[in-house]
């Protein structure tokens, strides 16, 4: 792990180094080794953070200038904000004036504030074991940006050199734009193939929603005098995509939550895979197989909306440390309010999340099936 500690006090660079070589003395067992740098100013830090990809980064809150100085300065909070701007990497504020840290622009369980001493939650000791609570987050960004990178290597080789190279001279900021995007369709394709076309119930929603103004998908939490309860917008996306006009509506879909038949049913499987790892290969492990197939299939119904038309499965999601959800979009039950300014303000103010592109399209195309279904009469066999 890659850590760069920025300190301008020569005793506190000292302590980190102990820290770390104490740390490394027992690599094997923490399961990684800590290598690190140190910068004593803004200006170091920034080369630094230009120069090499961090894991994470301890920063002092006061920090020596350039030119030698002690000015008084939260040079270390502008630090901390662009290490988050540019890095995959956590980021512990330790001063000796905690109460002087501003928050980030963003609220984010990245950053933490540690306060330097020798009491109880003070000092190195607490820092680094916050840091290594996080070693398991990190070890799954690294694994994911070597997957990333090797997929850009290939697209970048195969098909976007081959394709764009007559482009290259053009002087428009679209070029490097659509290259991007390209790019970016591509790894989430090959890397969607490479997995069977399988995906985490994560990968359903943009948490927070990344788009400007009311789309399709999003998700709201809505307050009324019994209970909060979720809706989804099914508005269609080209309507919502011009401004408001007289007259304009928005469409919104209850979202029942069915965690109460959910969680039973996820319980058996786990339960069934758990028992099946539990026998190490003894015992029936026919019958075990056809407890998990059978565990498996009960979710599966679930997922596939239960065989019901109204009905459109949406997993569970996380919004900080809550949870909510599953739901089960419920067509039938609609309901429409006025499109204007101030709806969509109260609207965006309660938005909790967004269904990303990938999986809108097959909520869109339930409702419009659910809706064109038609009926015929039933077949008698004349007698």
């Amino acid at each position: 792990m890659w850590t760069l500690i920025v300190e301008d006090d020569q005793n506190e660079q000292e302590s980190w180094n102990d820290a770390f070589d104490l740390h490394n003395a027992s690599k094997e067992m923490h399961g990684f080794e800590v290598k690190h740098e140190f910068a004593a100013t803004l200006e170091e830090a920034r080369e630094k953070i230009a120069e090499r990809n961090y894991d994470a980064a301890v920063v002092d809150l006061r920090l020596r200038q350039q030119d030698g100085r002690a000015a008084p300065n939260t040079d270390g909070t502008t630090v901390r904000d662009e290490i988050l701007e540019s890095e995959m990497a956590v980021v512990a504020m330790f001063t000796g004036e905690d109460g002087a840290v501003q928050a980030p622009k963003a609220d984010t369980k990245v950053v933490k504030t540690f306060r330097k001493g020798g009491g109880e939650g003070e000092g190195t000791g607490v820092v680094m074991d916050w840091l290594r609570s996080q070693v398991p987050m990190l070890k799954h960004i690294r694994a994911a940006q070597s997957s990333i990178q090797q997929e850009m290597a290939n697209i970048f080789t195969q098909s976007i050199w081959p394709r764009w190279a007559n482009w290259a001279d053009t002087d428009s900021v679209d070029v490097s734009q659509a290259i991007t995007r390209h790019i970016t369709s591509h790894v989430y394709a090959v890397l969607q193939e490479k997995g069977n076309q399988k995906a985490h119930p994560e990968e359903w929603y943009f948490v927070p929603a990344i788009r400007e103004g009311v789309r399709t998908g999003d998700l709201f939490k809505t307050q009324d005098n019994s209970a909060d309860f979720f809706e989804v917008v099914i508005t269609p996306r080209c309507d919502l995509a011009r401004n408001p006009q007289a007259g304009d509506t928005i469409q919104l879909a209850r979202c029942e939550d069915i965690s109460a038949l959910w969680e039973p049913e996820k319980a058996k499987l786990d339960a069934a895979i758990a028992a099946q790892k539990a026998s190490n290969g003894a015992g029936d492990q026919v019958a075990f197989e056809k407890r998990v197939a059978k565990a498996k299939t009960e979710v599966r119904k679930f997922t596939q909306h239960c065989g019901k038309t109204y009905w459109h499965f949406l997993p569970q999601l996380r919004i900080g440390n809550d949870t909510a959800g599953p739901f089960m979009v419920r067509f039938d039950v609609i309901r429409t309010v006025p499109r204007n300014p101030a709806t969509e303000t109260e609207f965006l103010a309660s938005r909790i999340a967004a269904v990303t592109p990938e999986f809108l399209p097959s909520l869109v195309e339930r409702l419009g099936a659910y809706f064109s279904r038609i009926g015929t009469p039933d077949y008698s066999h004349p007698e």
